[in-house]
């Protein structure tokens, strides 16, 4: 091969397959438009997430029953350890030995079976969400050329930017709670009752007391972190705009002598975001050990019966 044609084809890739076209990406974008025109005028985010996935739930669904598949050997290790035990107490020769090599191979063949089934949840997840990405930052786009001259020039450039970035990753961060992340916890919940009631109806009402503290768990802190998210989100933009005010007006400043002023108005506006997102992060850990503390206590306390029990 010529050097020339290397060197061209170095800097010059072959084009990959897409995997969304524009037209997919522009229909989208006026479904997205439509979802909020149609509103009855009050804002229910999950009912607008609902009608912006509702033509992806085909997707959705295969995401999670592949996550559920690859997820199984975190429910099925205790189980198959039981087994083991029993059968090195209970059994012995030939049976011994079949016990064995059926839970060990059936838990070996759900850890080899986790890394095709993961990518098959990814590429049904990362399909759905990373459409659905690019047609919130499209339609954004779309009516953001269809506003006023004036309104353009009211609104800082920064916030937009905002808007465009940060507010749609957090979008994607709910989705992916919404649709993966609780499914899966419930279907943990659901395999952990089931078999502890298989096992002892005593130990099970143990777990039906963890519900209360749940709940008053998430009553208690729900309002603390909407209002911290809410400032968080709000300095956030302010701080953006400011940024990118100061990029666009670095030569005004400089010509008069003004760095020093802006330097320190801009670290201000960074310190004031850093404090927020502190104050923030605070809530999330007071409320993350608050929850991890409330039902490890109620597994030892379920522990310490267990034991009388057997005792």
């Amino acid at each position: 091969m010529p050097k020339a044609e290397k060197l061209r084809r170095k800097h010059h890739p072959a084009p990959t397959a897409e995997v969304f076209t524009d037209e997919e990406v522009i229909a989208l974008e006026q479904d997205f438009i439509d979802v909020y025109l149609t509103g009855d005028g009050k804002i229910n985010p999950l009912k607008i997430i609902w009608k912006m996935y509702k033509p992806f739930w085909r997707g959705i669904l295969l995401s999670l029953l592949f996550c559920i598949i690859k997820h199984s050997p975190v429910w099925v290790l205790p189980i198959v350890t039981k087994n083991i035990i029993n059968a090195v107490i209970y059994l012995q020769g030939d049976a011994l030995v079949s016990q064995l090599v059926l839970n060990i191979g059936l838990i070996a063949f759900l850890i080899i079976m986790n890394v095709p089934t993961h990518m098959i949840h990814i590429h049904f997840h990362s399909k759905v969400m990373r459409k659905v990405e690019a047609g919130l930052r499209g339609a954004m786009v779309r009516k953001l050329q269809q506003l006023s001259i004036t309104f353009h020039k009211e609104m800082q450039s920064g916030r937009i930017q905002s808007k465009l970035m940060r507010d749609v990753e957090t979008i994607q961060a709910l989705s992916d709670q919404l649709f993966t992340q609780i499914p899966l916890m419930m279907v943990t919940m659901a395999v952990a009752l089931v078999t502890v009631i298989l096992n002892n109806i005593v130990v099970f009402l143990f777990f039906l007391v963890t519900v209360p503290v749940a709940v008053i768990t998430v009553r208690v802190f729900r309002k603390g972190i909407g209002k911290r998210n809410a400032q968080f989100r709000r300095d956030m933009e302010v701080s953006s705009a400011g940024l990118m005010d100061m990029v666009e007006m670095t030569q005004i400043t400089r010509a008069h002598a003004l760095e020093n002023r802006e330097i320190k108005k801009r670290t201000h506006q960074l310190n004031q975001v850093a404090n927020t997102g502190y104050r923030l992060d605070m809530v999330h850990a007071l409320f993350g050990s608050c929850s991890w503390a409330s039902f490890t206590l109620f597994q030892v306390i379920c522990l310490a019966f267990s034991s009388w029990m057997a005792y």
